[in-house]
């Protein structure tokens, strides 16, 4: 699967994700998404899930960061030493109709 868009703040995150081959030097990224940003495409990053219903997928890098690290900008060193994995998900909607009955959109 291709990235077709990263959403963060993190520099160093970045770093790794161009270095390791996970996404190419001309991966659009962009600090903060809208729908229009993610709809139907395949992201990496941390979205809301109320974002994440309207991409195709999100990957997530996940890290395990100590609490005195955390809030801090991170090297890329420092991505790859707390980086415990990247994980894919799909997220659908489900709206609620007066008896609570789920319909999946």
């Amino acid at each position: 699967m291709t990235v077709d868009i990263v959403v963060t703040r993190h520099s160093g995150l970045i770093e790794v994700l161009i270095t390791d081959g996970y996404v190419s030097s001309d991966t659009p990224v962009i600090s903060h998404a809208r729908v229009e940003d993610v709809k139907g495409k395949h992201v990496c990053g941390v979205l809301p899930l109320s974002l994440a219903c309207h991409a195709a997928s999100v990957t997530e890098v996940a890290m395990s960061i100590p609490q005195e690290m955390r809030g801090k900008e991170l090297t890329a060193e420092q991505v790859r030493e707390f980086t415990l994995g990247m994980h894919t998900y799909t997220v659908k909607k489900e709206n609620r109709d007066e008896h609570s009955q789920a319909v999946t959109q």
